[in-house]
């Protein structure tokens, strides 16, 4: 218990330190949960074995046969039991004991494999669109040359052509903020989504269909989210020779209008607006004069499309190009605006996790005495990643900031399930009992505490996901993640145990940390070359199998080796 809940409440450390408008918005999550944690610790450690004593161990709860009457244990133990059957038909049999523990390892890897093609399939922003909001905005972008005049005659008409496109969905509209003879914004307020049938994705496309063919202004409609900026990006370039930034933003608008990128999982977006700042409106980016393009993309997906339109630009207009217009690399400045502030939280993010797990693996060490059970007992991570990829990718949810705040989370879930039944069979271990049987006796011994804890997290978990667009994302990573790892730990993970037990017998922990240093480096060298994790899976698997298998030819009699 102890293990199980300092490793979650650690999970969540990280989010601490997120910087910036994302770690403002999420940091009252982490201290909620950690505090909760601890203090659930400290209630089942005492207040819940005092009140059992009287409530539930007392003589007439016991009854006169002196044991609770459960009718659930016989189904929990006809699963348990069924799901150790292969152990005990391996059991004593040396090539069926292996053949059984190679499956097992196959069928783990092949999900972590699978996990991986999923991935590549699902969209990577780090702040997205929510599906469905309360609020739309309508941009206006008024020719060059528009008076203030002309821009409210435009604006009055916008304003009731949104009443009449929206209908009965419309609640009201107001303008706030800055408004001029360049831009104007109106905002507006919709039925909220519980109560109408279209959603705030098909409002905007009627807007933007309805709009589209207005005089004197460029009309965009969006839905307000908390948080996330539209899908545009801003090529700032210094106009201190402006005659030449002018011509540079002109010839990189016409490069860049209609051009397609292309994403990691090969589909294929496009730039649709490159749109030049307006010649008679001077703007300045602290003391430098600028002038510049402004991107809008296809898609919802920002932190891919900005990252893939940066790359095109850079590759069109480099330093030997920009010479020609009497420009430097540093006269061109990509402004992202708030999606900037999203990719260093994120970074932040990536970079605590592996300072997290080996900080949970320390912990781990330390209260197991082994070197080798944490490793083990962190297999529940990679377990997961396949819930957690499928869920994301069946419910069109992109791997954003949220994703990853449910994957923190879920390390703590998840590795709950591989220490309760850890800790069970080194128990069973230390009163004599041998590798397999204790594997056993794990296994149907904790099979309860491990469904119903996986259960109860997963169905508190749905009507979030089903009542808020917003938190989606992360209630799919947590109920996916955890419904995949449950699963694995249950059927594979008993017989990763016992390969662990196998090498702990057989191999020396100088071997071990040698054996175990080599796979780092054989991942991170494939990584390196081939930029696929996967990759880097595969091979070590290769590896490992070719390794086991020459282990086992060394072993056979040489009349066996010779035939």
């Amino acid at each position: 218990m102890v293990a199980a809940t300092t490793t979650a409440a650690l999970s969540f450390a990280p989010l601490l330190f997120v910087s910036g408008i994302l770690g403002n918005f999420i940091r009252a999550v982490p201290i909620t949960i950690i505090a909760a944690l601890l203090i659930s610790l400290v209630v089942a450690l005492v207040f819940i074995p005092f009140f059992a004593r009287f409530m539930l161990l007392g003589k007439k709860q016991l009854g006169d046969a002196g044991a609770v009457r459960e009718v659930a244990a016989g189904v929990e133990t006809k699963i348990a039991h069924a799901l150790g059957a292969p152990m005990r038909w391996a059991q004593h049999h040396r090539k069926r004991e292996f053949g059984v523990g190679i499956s097992a390892v196959v069928i783990g890897l092949i999900f972590i494999g699978l996990a991986g093609l999923i991935f590549n399939k699902v969209t990577f922003n780090i702040f997205p669109p929510t599906k469905d909001t309360n609020q739309l905005a309508v941009a206006m972008t008024f020719a060059p040359g528009t008076t203030v005049q002309q821009a409210e005659a435009i604006a009055d008409k916008v304003d009731e052509q949104t009443a009449d496109i929206l209908g009965q969905y419309f609640v009201d509209a107001s303008y706030y903020g800055v408004a001029n003879a360049q831009t104007a914004t109106l905002y507006v307020s919709i039925t909220p989504y519980g109560e109408r049938e279209p959603t705030s994705h098909d409002l905007v496309a009627k807007l933007e269909g309805g709009l589209s063919g207005l005089d004197g202004a460029k009309v965009d409609a969006y839905q307000l989210d908390v948080g996330p900026p539209a899908a545009t990006l801003k090529v700032n370039i210094n106009a201190t020779n402006r005659p030449a930034a002018e011509k540079l933003a002109a010839d990189m608008a016409t490069y860049l209008q209609g051009r397609e990128l292309t994403r990691a999982s090969g589909e294929k977006a496009t730039i649709t607006e490159a749109n030049i700042d307006n010649t008679s409106v001077y703007r300045r980016v602290g003391t430098m004069p600028v002038t510049g393009v402004s991107l809008a993309f296809d898609g919802t997906d920002t932190t891919t499309l900005t990252s893939l339109a940066q790359t095109a630009i850079k590759d069109k207009f480099d330093a030997e190009t920009l010479a020609q217009y009497g420009l430097k690399t540093s006269d061109v400045v990509v402004d992202l605006g708030e999606e900037q502030q999203n990719q260093d939280s994120f970074k932040a993010l990536a970079l605590a996790f592996p300072i997290l797990l080996v900080v949970i693996y320390l912990l781990l060490a330390l209260q197991f005495r082994s070197l080798l059970q944490p490793l083990l007992i962190f297999l529940a991570i990679p377990f997961s990643l396949f819930g957690v990829t499928a869920g994301l990718y069946l419910t069109d949810n992109a791997f954003s900031f949220f994703a990853m705040l449910g994957f923190f989370a879920l390390i703590g879930l998840s590795i709950k399930n591989t220490i309760l039944l850890t800790d069970y069979a080194n128990q069973a271990r230390r009163s004599g009992m041998g590798p397999v049987d204790a594997a056993q006796a794990a296994l149907a011994e904790r099979f309860r505490p491990l469904v119903a804890t996986s259960f109860t997290a997963i169905f508190s978990l749905i009507p979030l996901a089903l009542a808020s667009p917003f938190w989606q994302g992360l209630a799919v990573v947590l109920i996916f993640g955890l419904a995949s790892s449950t699963f694995l730990v249950l059927t594979v993970f008993p017989y990763y145990y016992l390969g662990a037990e196998y090498l702990r017998m057989k191999i020396s922990r100088t071997k071990f940390l040698t054996w175990f240093g080599l796979n780092i480096l054989v991942v991170g060298l494939v990584w390196y070359v081939t930029k696929s994790i996967t990759g880097g899976l595969v091979t070590l698997a290769l590896l490992n199998s070719l390794l086991v298998y020459h282990a086992r030819f060394r072993s056979l009699p040489v009349r066996a080796r010779r035939g």
